[in-house]
């Protein structure tokens, strides 16, 4: 299996749970996510702090967040301030 493959399955999983509990067994199979895996799984996600976490995991293992990874933490962003701050870190990367 391959990541394009992991990434289909991620795109079919019911929730952000799942698709976690899947990432985490593309991981243990050795096979590395890509920033494509990790924006279907922010798609999933309805807890800010819960992206922010995925985010630097992103960054943890070598992947730079993109736009499309910025905007699907700023729709479950439901804090100005929280906004203001993950603005900056976006425009700062």
């Amino acid at each position: 299996m391959n990541a394009s493959i992991y990434n289909t399955a991620l795109k079919v999983r019911p929730n952000f749970k799942s698709g976690k509990k899947l990432l985490e067994t593309m991981e243990m199979a050795g096979i590395c996510p890509n920033i494509d895996s990790y924006n279907i799984l922010l798609s999933k996600c309805r807890d800010y702090n819960e992206g922010v976490l995925l985010i630097q995991k992103m960054r943890t293992n070598g992947i730079k967040p993109n736009v499309v990874s910025y905007n699907m933490l700023f729709k479950i962003c439901n804090d100005f301030e929280k906004g203001k701050v993950l603005y900056q870190q976006m425009i700062s990367a």
